[in-house]
């Protein structure tokens, strides 16, 4: 174990548990600072950060996906039963019936339902065709080197600027953050620049 970088979970639990009162006491500095965010400040970050504040755009789509391995008897298959599929979806089944029938992927019995999720999360042999169809429209079959796949979009979203309201959250965090971090900071070189000799606990990243 050694030799391959392997700590056993009795190695382990003490540097777990420093770590956690290295958080537990970080946590306590942070509240007893009493950090405070103004709307001000918010609205000057905000202003800073104006353009770079933005909601992606999104795909919703299902998915049907029938698994293929590198074998190419079990490629054609894995072809086979995607046809099948597609067959029975272009003859009037209702497309959510057929991938929880067919379907191998761990969504199936959600009908296939991915969520809509921002475009360059989705691999690109998914997220191109989507982005090519209308709401409700069926694909074709897609290969992938996974194997087969036909989908159907749900929707798209067009990303946008986020306004003042909708960021605000996200500024809040980011100013409590910093705070925290400048708190944890400023606490740590009060001890260390003090006259008694002590021993300290707290590690920071620049």
């Amino acid at each position: 174990r050694e030799a391959m970088g392997l700590q056993s979970r009795e190695d382990l639990m003490p540097e777990i548990e420093r770590m956690l009162r290295i958080d537990e006491r970080s946590d306590l500095i942070v509240k007893q600072s009493g950090i405070k965010i103004e709307e001000k400040e918010l609205r000057d970050l905000f202003a800073k950060n104006e353009g770079n504040l933005n909601r992606p755009s999104t795909l919703h789509i299902r998915q049907l996906f029938v698994r293929a391995g590198p074998n190419e008897n079990e490629r054609k298959t894995a072809k086979a039963r995607a046809e099948h599929a597609l067959a029975r979806v272009n003859s009037g089944q209702r497309f959510v019936g057929v991938i929880k029938e067919v379907s191998d992927s761990p969504g199936a019995e959600n009908g296939g339902d991915m969520g809509p999720w921002p475009v360059e999360q989705f691999p690109p042999f998914l997220a191109e065709p989507a982005l090519k169809m209308k709401p409700e429209e069926i694909s074709g079959i897609i290969e992938s080197e996974f194997g087969f796949h036909i989908i159907q979009l749900v929707a798209t979203e067009q990303g946008a600027d986020l306004t003042f309201e909708e960021a605000k959250p996200i500024l809040e965090r980011s100013l409590r953050s910093r705070k925290g971090d400048a708190a944890v900071i400023a606490y740590c070189e009060t001890l260390i620049n003090g006259e008694a000799d002590i021993l300290v606990y707290l590690e920071l990243d620049k």
